[in-house]
């Protein structure tokens, strides 16, 4: 007669790897990777999401891909102004010839005159994004990416020196273990059958970060408003200006479309091209952090639990190195509604820890607030 083998399910966070001395913080430990590897890309990732603030990075999870509002502002007003100080000296108006001229009526030459100016006038976008993180746009998923490929190949490398075991209660053939880490620590320093181990973040070969889609934010393609591209001066003398003059002038400026040479159209498109280019670079924001929300794989879960715990009796949930955090809580969500009945082990670094404040949300799947305990890490 085979007797219940009474198991634990592990699960694993960040702080679990952090005991064993692994570079494995996003500060300073990703933020380093990313200065080694582009120092202007890393300070453009620290601008755009954490304020220019290092100590933000510790959020990483829940402000990537999240661009702060006052920094939209400031983004919007700087490039405003760079454009339209090389807009100031550009003469891109159009001014119709006068009786006195020999061309006087060709409003086509007119319109060419004013065409030909603004083409010379090109807004250079990229000179207006110098000084702003937009420049960076399409350097930072790979940058993030790498950094993180980098961080985790260091730690693993370190795993191979066979650290301390620093926690002897595994009984590494019959727990399991859920890990949101990307290393190998659990196989390499602890000698964890792969096949007991979810990775619920993936690992090096494919790491999963990011933020949930409810916190990544859209900017509208109203980013950047009501910019003038166009030179404000305006010599036209009305006042003396003849009647078909004054007709041919107000309907350049209205939109008549039956004023309209058959070029006007070209010449609008040389003077809206700066609002394209600046469309382009919204819209690749937008991808950029589209790109960073992370696909929660609340099913392939539940299937590992049903197929990796079904022919065994769980006997407690041990939660190391983990706060709780809303990013994951979804998982946890479901971990407990499946053990609601079990008694779960919470560790912790200090009174300051969150994850006091985010046990709640657990608290509240368990059957009883009696089956929820804490000991210091």
């Amino acid at each position: 007669m085979l007797l219940n083998v009474m198991t634990t399910l592990y699960i694993i966070g960040n702080g679990f790897d952090l005991t064993h001395h692994l570079p494995t913080k996003y500060n300073p430990d990703l933020f380093n990777e990313l200065v080694k590897l582009d120092v202007d890309v890393a300070n453009a990732i620290s601008e755009l999401y954490f304020q220019n603030n290092v100590h933000y990075w510790q959020n990483f999870e829940n402000l990537i891909g999240k661009v702060d509002e006052h920094l939209i502002n400031d983004l919007r007003n700087n490039i405003e102004n760079n454009i339209q100080a090389f807009q100031d000296e550009k003469d891109t108006e159009i001014y119709y010839f006068g009786p006195e001229d020999e061309k006087y009526g060709d409003d086509y030459s007119a319109v060419d005159n004013a065409l030909n100016s603004a083409s010379q006038a090109h807004v250079d976008i990229e000179r207006a994004l110098e000084s702003t993180p937009l420049l960076q746009i399409d350097k930072i998923k790979s940058a993030l990416n790498e950094g993180f490929e980098n961080m985790i190949s260091q730690a693993n490398d370190m795993n191979t020196k066979k650290p301390e075991r620093l926690f002897n209660k595994f009984d590494r053939i019959n727990d399991k273990f859920i890990t949101f880490n990307y290393t190998n620590t659990l196989e390499q320093v602890y000698g964890i059958p792969k096949n007991n181990i979810l990775h619920i973040h993936g690992d090096l070969d494919l790491p999963a970060w990011g933020n949930q889609d409810i916190n990544i934010n859209e900017l509208q393609n109203d980013f950047f408003h009501e910019i003038d591209y166009s030179n404000h001066q305006d010599d036209f003398d009305l006042e003396h200006a003849k009647p078909d003059e004054i007709a041919a002038y107000n309907a350049s400026r209205r939109g008549e479309d039956a004023a309209f040479p058959s070029n006007y159209d070209d010449y609008l498109s040389e003077l809206n091209e700066p609002d394209s280019l600046l469309d382009e670079v919204v819209s690749d924001l937008n991808t950029l952090n589209s790109s960073m929300i992370k696909t929660l794989k609340i099913e392939e879960l539940e299937q590992w639990i049903d197929s990796n715990t079904a022919q065994k009796e769980i006997q407690s949930v041990s939660v190391i190195g983990h706060s709780l955090g809303t990013v994951d809580m979804p998982y946890f969500n479901l971990l407990a509604d499946k053990f609601n009945n079990k008694k779960w082990i919470v560790s912790f670094h200090g009174k300051e820890d969150p994850v006091f404040k985010n046990e709640s949300a657990l608290n509240g799947h368990l059957i009883s607030g009696n089956q929820l305990c804490f000991y210091s890490l």
